[in-house]
């Protein structure tokens, strides 16, 4: 925190974070509230997410080409504006699911810009050889504003509906803009963009690198793996929670709060405990921890127990966020690292088929049902991973080493 500019990087993520969680979590209790769809509660999570798919890695690779901090800006001044349009819309009443989905798009948009850029630029600035504490830090307090947001979330809508919810952006989006703006400005990077081309060919080359390396390509596919079947649960839990457990907005809130906290204390104790040779042990089982507390989730029918199932899943969760964010900036060239956590970013991009599948799956089997299906396809495929790249499991991972 004393090296230049990572306090500031720091503070500004979590008043995005805090955003978005809150964001995400009002969006799907207003889906609820004005459809009773879980299909429709699944899409504005779907999305939120589809622009990493399709926007992560070229995002990655156009904001290495000019300065960073600019690119910061531009994003969180967009965000800005949008919260203040959605404040108004929802003084004068107009606000609708279409509307919501479009905001929830934006989101994703803003979200594929701002992750790998100014995460890279964290690690960055708090030194490589320190970056299983960084991005333990980052991930930390990343689960906090989870925790934060959900629980302030579901209190915001049943208090001041989702006006309430776009003030917060917009005193928390410009709050990340002050910060930002205190930063010196960066070097510029290659030069300007020339063409649909050349942003391809800096795409597929990110591509080559990582499937050089079994570790990262085998990262690439545990990222995939968990936000195809492990994260859809988010869609999923508030309906259990009215569902099964009988429980109101305020409630639900703070049942997905329990997730979090449990992720907050895991992320502590990675960046404290854990060593380099564990990085990529410990990220490719991950999975299979989490879903090991959502199945316990899917199929009780006591609160207490429920609570404490999603509070197990939060350490997986810390192991996978952590180390997700650690392999592609450890282990790729120091030129390459941007563009890795944009190819990270693009299998966030996944969720949104994993959330389409788990409202599907809710709406023929319910809620609970399709919980335990999700957690059985995801260990398999997880299994299925860790069996085709082994070096997931490997200790000797070094900077830089990551074909070692």
């Amino acid at each position: 925190m004393r090296r230049p500019g990572a306090a500031r990087l720091w503070a500004a993520g979590i008043a995005v974070s805090v955003m978005r969680w809150l964001e995400m979590l009002a969006f799907s209790l207003f889906a609820l509230a004005e459809t009773g769809s879980a299909l429709v509660v699944s899409l504005t999570v779907f999305a939120r997410m589809l622009p990493l798919l399709f926007l992560g890695g070229i995002a990655s690779s156009l904001a290495e080409r000019g300065d960073r901090r600019t690119t910061l800006l531009i994003a969180l001044a967009t965000m800005l504006a949008a919260a203040l349009a959605l404040f108004g819309a929802a003084l004068a009443e107009v606000l609708s699911v279409p509307l919501i989905m479009l905001a929830a798009v934006l989101g994703g948009v803003f979200w594929a810009v701002e992750t790998p850029l100014r995460r890279t630029m964290l690690a960055e600035a708090g030194g490589i050889e320190r970056i299983g504490q960084s991005m333990g830090l980052e991930i930390a307090t990343n689960q906090l504003t989870r925790l934060t947001g959900a629980v302030l979330g579901g209190t915001i809508v049943a208090l001041l509906g989702l006006g309430g919810v776009f003030f917060c952006g917009i005193l928390l989006y410009a709050g990340a803009i002050l910060l930002i703006s205190g930063l010196d400005r960066s070097p510029r990077g290659s030069g300007a963009v020339r063409g649909v081309g050349a942003i391809l060919r800096g795409l597929m080359e990110s591509v080559r690198e990582a499937r050089r390396s079994p570790l990262l390509m085998g990262s690439l596919l545990i990222s995939a793996v968990f936000n195809l079947w492990a994260f859809p649960y988010f869609a999923l839990g508030p309906v259990v929670g009215r569902e099964v457990l009988g429980l109101g907005p305020s409630g639900i809130g703070l049942l997905m709060g329990m997730e979090p906290l449990g992720a907050l204390l895991g992320s502590i104790l990675v960046a404290v405990r854990v060593q380099p040779r564990l990085f990529a042990p410990l990220y490719g089982l991950s999975p299979i921890i989490f879903v090991l507390g959502t199945t316990l989730f899917g199929i009780t029918g006591s609160i207490l127990l429920a609570h404490l199932a999603l509070f197990g899943a939060g350490f997986g969760m810390a192991a996978f966020a952590v180390m997700q964010m650690v392999l592609p900036i450890y282990a790729a060239p120091p030129e390459m690292r941007i563009r890795m956590v944009g190819l990270m970013a693009m299998t966030i991009g996944v969720a949104p088929l994993g959330l389409a599948h788990a409202g599907l799956l809710a709406e023929w089997l319910g809620a609970q049902n399709a919980l335990l299906l999700l957690a059985a396809e995801g260990s398999l495929a997880t299994l299925a991973v860790l069996l085709r790249y082994p070096a997931l499991l490997t200790t000797r991972l070094r900077p830089d080493r990551g074909r070692d």
